[in-house]
């Protein structure tokens, strides 16, 4: 009988942990943030400081990290061209302040002026209506003020540079294509609005020099229930809830041990017995 009761004791305490660990969403925890950098310089290979310390070497234009988990806090960020010491002037440098619990994208890009920019963008995590998507267009290109098409139709109609809009849409894939106008034109291009997701698209480089693109960055698990902290494009998720077939597997796991104490117990040892 005290076996049984032990058992039944460690089948209730694995159940509330398992409860416990599954009820506590990863984002709850206020002191970490979640940082993706993304390279929108043309014709710039860079090496990227972070705190005095290289943190990525031969960074190429049209890249971009998978998210990056961070404490809150503030950092210093220096970008040098490749190959530089850690001494030399940086092309670029800025502080940017993360804030627990949030989720970032750090862009070097040139701004309307064609100067180079470090640009902190907080990227929107709340939930998106099932059947939907979330499009984001942000230009942070060299360009004049561009007009936005989905499937040959106007979206947007004036987003100037450093300047974002978003739509939350019916989830399907589109053809997208940025125009202004003086004849600047890119695109089209196809973008897949999954459902439950985030789709951010870039504007790029520049206009002047006809280095103008898109690129996107994808946040997924956006949906009325989201499970995860989320990241960019091929980025780690990290789940705020333990999946049901864990909480199933640990159950039946202590319900095993307590038949196999529970057989074990009714059972006589019989010392000696060497049959």
């Amino acid at each position: 009988m005290h076996l049984r009761t032990a058992a039944l004791r460690v089948l209730v305490l694995l159940v509330i942990s398992v409860l416990g660990v599954a009820s506590v969403p990863a984002s709850a925890s206020p002191g970490v943030a979640y940082l993706t950098v993304l390279h929108g310089l043309p014709k710039f290979t860079a090496d990227v400081y972070v705190n005095g310390k290289l943190t990525l070497d031969g960074f190429k234009p049209g890249s971009a990290t998978q998210p990056i988990r961070l404490p809150a806090g503030t950092y210093h960020v220096a970008i040098r061209n490749v190959g530089d010491p850690a001494t030399a002037d940086p092309v670029l440098q800025a502080s940017l302040r993360l804030a627990g619990g949030r989720n970032y994208t750090a862009v070097a890009h040139l701004t309307g002026d064609g100067e180079a920019s470090l640009n902190l963008f907080r990227n929107d995590l709340s939930a998106v209506p099932a059947g939907s998507s979330r499009l984001v267009v942000r230009n942070v290109a060299d360009s004049p003020a561009l007009r936005i098409d989905l499937d040959g139709k106007t979206r947007f109609r004036s987003l100037l540079p450093t300047d974002q809009e978003d739509a939350t849409l019916p989830a399907k894939t589109y053809s997208i294509a940025a125009r202004s106008s003086d004849g600047v034109s890119i695109g089209p291009m196809p973008v897949h609005l999954a459902e439950g997701s985030a789709q951010i698209v870039y504007v790029i480089g520049s206009a002047s020099d006809e280095t103008l693109g898109f690129m996107v960055q994808s946040i997924a698990d956006l949906g009325s229930t989201p499970t995860s902290v989320l990241g960019g494009t091929g980025g780690a998720a990290a789940p705020a809830f333990m999946p049901v077939w864990a909480i199933v597997v640990v159950v039946v796991a202590a319900l095993t041990i307590i038949v196999v104490i529970g057989e074990a117990a009714r059972k006589p040892v019989r010392f000696g017995d060497r049959r």
